[in-house]
């Protein structure tokens, strides 16, 4: 979620942003991920990379009449903006099938409905802000019955400076200081309940 091309220095490893989403697809392996779900709001349009072909194809192309198309493309154009997404990113969507854009809540309950999909992890940046609170963040999903949501701590920024300018990835007192309720499943995994 929202993982534009930025590199912010990472406090915890000393490394670069760009070191993080190296992380986070080693750990995403790991679970043998049958759909990637991009939720990078304010993406530049002309990023054409083959996750925003597929939404296109499934929520355009097989929209059940003209009001689905123009939503489909309303829902799109909605989110678009300046950013650039993280360039590590592009051979990722550009070489599976499975990788897939969603810009809406309603889109992705269509999305669980139609793949069957019901345990989703959602990682990115910002903890307090993007995971939680975009469309695709945890408050949203929440309310979507039948799924199953996770979050990964080294896979999951943070800011830990007023400029936002450092970062750093969760700990357990980020669970725990949280407005939500979480259950830690392994030791760097946990659930929402």
């Amino acid at each position: 979620m929202d993982l534009w091309d930025h590199d912010w220095k990472n406090l915890d490893h000393n490394q670069t942003y760009g070191t993080v989403l190296d992380t986070i697809w080693e750990k995403i392996k790991l679970y043998n991920a049958s759909s990637c779900v991009f939720a990078n709001s304010f993406v530049r349009l002309d990023m054409q990379t083959k996750d925003v072909v597929n939404y296109l194809i499934k929520f355009y192309q097989n929209a059940p009449n003209t009001a689905s198309k123009i939503q489909a493309l309303d829902d799109l154009i909605s989110a678009a903006g300046t950013e650039p997404l993280h360039h590590k990113l592009q051979p990722l969507l550009n070489s599976r099938d499975n990788c897939i854009y969603i810009p809406t809540t309603s889109a992705f309950k269509q999305w669980t409905e139609t793949t069957g999909i019901s345990h989703w992890i959602i990682v990115g940046a910002h903890w307090g802000v993007c995971t939680h609170d975009k469309p695709l963040g945890f408050n949203n999903l929440k309310n979507i019955k039948g799924i199953q949501l996770y979050s990964i701590p080294s896979c999951t920024l943070k800011w830990v400076s007023s400029k936002e300018t450092t970062v750093a990835s969760l700990d357990l007192l980020d669970y725990r200081r949280d407005n939500l309720k979480w259950h830690q499943v392994e030791s760097d995994l946990y659930k929402l309940i």
